[in-house]
């Protein structure tokens, strides 16, 4: 690296990727390409970009501990390739309407395990998803900020025309309300719905 037409002394990089660099999007790719591998002869895995999800359908003790035994792949996989897992950001959540609480999940070698955190609630590529699918954290996030730039939008009116506003509005207001609304689209009647209408008749 060269700061200042200073160059730094040359020292080994055992793990990781450069940072900000145009191929570090590429050489993570490859790096977790064989992720799956280990985990999914247990459980299913999702990947996108840096977060990867396990699931499995807990139904018994068995399956929760075939979704065990994913977790201690992953974890070892981890070890492996120095890529240490950062467990406060790992979590359980459940989704469905039948208990499946009580089966608890851990991260860590067999001397030193952490309980994974159980939570209601999981922000998965910004949408807010909930144990019952049922969106209400989501769609409330949602109308907040929409809320707040329609009053950024409302200090500046007077000095907009209506075209101005209209694709300002488009941008900032009704782009948070349209993003991956095929997901959250609310389907009870309970769900804010007069909340959303109201920003849409501003």
């Amino acid at each position: 690296m060269k700061v200042n037409n200073e160059f730094t002394a040359w020292h080994p990089v055992i793990s990781g990727i450069p940072q900000g660099s145009v191929l570090g999007l590429l050489l993570f790719a490859i790096f977790i390409n064989d992720l799956p591998d280990p985990c999914s002869n247990y459980a299913e895995i999702f990947l996108f970009t840096g977060d990867a999800k396990l699931f499995e359908h807990v139904r018994s003790a068995e399956d929760s501990a075939v979704l065990q035994r994913s977790c201690d792949k992953l974890f070892q996989w981890s070890n492996q390739w120095l890529l240490r897992l950062n467990v406060d950001k790992c979590k359980v959540l459940s989704l469905g309407f039948k208990n499946t609480t009580d089966f608890t999940y851990y991260l860590g070698d067999i001397n030193d395990r952490i309980e994974l955190e159980r939570t209601p609630s999981v922000k998965d590529l910004v949408v807010v998803i909930d144990c019952k699918l049922k969106y209400e954290d989501h769609i409330k996030e949602k109308i907040n900020k929409a809320y707040n730039m329609l009053g950024i939008l409302g200090r500046h009116l007077k000095e907009m025309d209506v075209d101005s506003f209209i694709s300002l509005y488009k941008v900032f207001v009704r782009s948070h309300l349209e993003y991956a609304e095929s997901i959250w689209n609310p389907h009870y009647m309970c769900l804010l719905l007069d909340d959303l209408e109201k920003i849409q008749k501003f």
